[in-house]
C-alpha cells in the first residue's frame, strides 16, 4: 500500500510532498481506489490527509470526477430536472444551460470548478454583456441544482456554486422581475384595437383578472361562472405545451387554485365570446375540434398555441394601438433598398397580468386581496414583485393622512 504521505526532491533542489490516502472504495479491476495531491508545504499535506481520512470516516469522501460539466447538465436536464419540472420550466432551464452555461464552463471537468471560476467566466460576462438580473439568476438556479445532483450523484463532494451567487447589480436596489404594466391610456388603446379580434374576451378577461395566459388557455367554461353572485373564474389548471404536445396541469400551489371574482365587462365580453363560439362551432360541424371545452381556442377548436397567438393576434393589436416602437434596420444585399422596418413592441402578453396587479394596488387595494387573485403564496412574494408601485402608494398615503388629521 503506497505511503499517505511521502517527501520528494526535484532536480531544482526543491520539496513536495505526494499525498495518497484510500477511499475504502474497490474499483471494478478490486484494487483499491486513491485520491492523491501534491502540496509544496507538508503542513498542507498534513492537513488536507486529516480533511480526507474525516471525510472517509464520515461516509463523505468523493473522489473528484473528471466528467465534463457540459456532460453533467445534459445528463442533469434529461435524467433529473425533465421529470421535476413543469415542461415549460425544463425548456428554460435548456435554454438557460445552452445560452450560458456549457459555453463558458461546459468543457471544464466538473472536479475544476470552483466558486471564483464560475463568477469569471459564467456571471461577469453576462453582466457586461448587459443580461439582466432575472437572466443571470435563472443561470445561477440551473446550475446550483445541477451541481447539488452531482453531490448527491457522489461527483463532487461539495457544491461550488454557493460561492458564486451572482451579486446585485450596482446601483440596483431590490430586485424584481421586469415587468412593463401598460397605462390606463395603453390598456384603452389596446382593448379599442382589440374590438373586432375574435379574441378580445381573452384581452378583457386577462386585464379584468390577472390570470396568467396559460391558466386562461387551460380554462374551460364548465370553470365559469356567469350567473354567480358575484360572478367569476375558478382557476384549476394550466394548458402547456412542449414538443410532444398539449398537456393539463394543477395549479403549483394551494393558493394558485382558486376563484376570481369578474366584473361585468368581463361578464359580458364572456357572454358574447360564448354566443360567438357556438356560432363557429356550428359553422365548421364535424370540422370543429373539441378538446374539452375551452373557453379561448383557435378558429378551429383546438387549444390556443402562445406563439401562435402571439404572431396573429398580440402583435398586430399593439401595433395597431401604437404600443411600442418603429426600428430601421440596414439593409441587406448590393440594392440599398432604404433600410428595413421592425416593430419593437413595448409589452408582453403576460404584462396584462401585471397591468392588472398594478392597477389595483396603485388604487390602494389591499396586497393581501391582490395576492389572492393572482394565485401568489404570500402578499410579501407581491409586494417583492410590485414594490415599484409602493413609493407611489406611500406618498398618496402620506397626502390622506395630512388631509385626515392635520388639515
Amino acid at each position: 500500500m503506497p505511503r499517505k504521505l511521502e517527501k520528494r526532491v526535484l532536480d531544482d533542489g526543491s520539496v513536495r510532498w505526494r499525498v495518497s490516502v484510500a477511499t475504502g472504495e474497490i474499483d471494478p479491476d478490486g484494487r483499491r481506489v486513491f485520491v492523491r495531491r501534491t502540496f509544496k508545504l507538508e503542513r498542507e499535506a498534513k492537513a488536507f490527509i486529516r480533511r480526507l481520512e474525516v471525510s472517509r470516516d464520515d461516509g463523505l469522501l468523493v473522489r473528484p470526477s473528471r466528467m465534463l460539466t457540459a456532460d453533467w447538465l445534459e445528463h442533469w436536464l434529461s435524467a433529473i430536472a425533465r421529470h421535476k419540472v413543469r415542461p415549460n420550466t425544463w425548456q428554460g432551464y435548456r435554454t438557460s444551460a445552452s445560452c450560458c452555461l456549457i459555453p463558458t464552463i461546459g468543457q471544464l471537468p466538473l472536479a475544476n470548478l470552483k466558486p471564483d471560476l464560475i463568477r469569471e467566466r459564467v456571471f461577469e460576462p453576462m453582466r457586461e454583456r448587459g443580461l439582466s438580473t432575472r437572466t443571470q439568476a435563472l443561470a445561477y438556479s440551473v446550475l446550483h441544482s445541477a451541481l447539488d445532483a452531482a453531490v448527491v450523484d457522489k461527483k463532487l463532494s461539495r457544491n461550488p456554486a454557493k460561492g458564486a451567487k451572482p451579486g446585485r447589480q450596482a446601483g440596483a436596489g431590490v430586485e424584481t422581475v421586469e415587468i412593463a404594466p401598460l397605462t390606463t391610456e395603453g390598456a384603452r388603446a389596446l382593448l379599442e384595437a382589440a374590438a373586432s379580434d375574435r379574441l378580445f374576451a381573452y384581452y378583457v378577461t386577462a386585464l379584468g383578472t390577472g390570470a396568467r395566459p396559460s391558466e386562461l388557455f387551460g380554462l374551460t367554461w364548465q370553470s365559469v361562472d356567469l350567473d354567480g353572485d358575484p360572478p367569476s373564474i375558478r382557476i384549476e389548471q394550466s394548458l402547456v405545451r412542449d414538443r410532444v404536445g398539449w398537456s393539463l396541469h394543477p395549479p403549483k400551489t394551494r393558493a394558485g387554485r382558486r376563484a376570481i371574482p369578474i366584473a361585468p365587462e368581463v361578464v359580458r365580453a364572456l357572454r358574447d365570446h360564448r354566443v360567438r363560439q357556438l356560432e363557429e362551432r356550428l359553422r365548421l360541424g364535424k370540422r370543429w375540434q373539441d378538446h374539452g371545452g375551452f373557453v379561448f381556442t383557435m378558429p378551429t377548436g383546438e387549444p390556443v398555441e402562445i406563439h401562435n397567438m402571439r404572431r396573429r393576434s398580440w402583435l398586430p393589436l399593439l401595433r395597431a394601438a401604437k404600443l411600442g416602437t418603429w426600428i430601421t434596420l440596414p439593409s441587406e444585399g448590393l440594392i440599398d433598398r432604404g433600410g428595413r422596418h421592425k416593430f419593437i413592441p413595448a409589452h408582453r402578453l403576460y404584462d396584462l397580468r401585471h397591468t392588472h396587479a398594478t392597477a389595483l394596488i396603485a388604487a390602494g387595494c389591499p396586497v393581501k386581496v391582490v395576492s389572492e387573485r393572482l394565485g401568489h403564496t404570500s402578499a410579501a412574494f407581491t409586494m417583492d414583485i410590485y414594490v415599484h408601485v409602493l413609493p407611489a402608494m406611500a406618498s398618496d398615503a402620506a397626502e390622506k393622512a395630512a388631509a385626515a388629521l392635520l388639515r
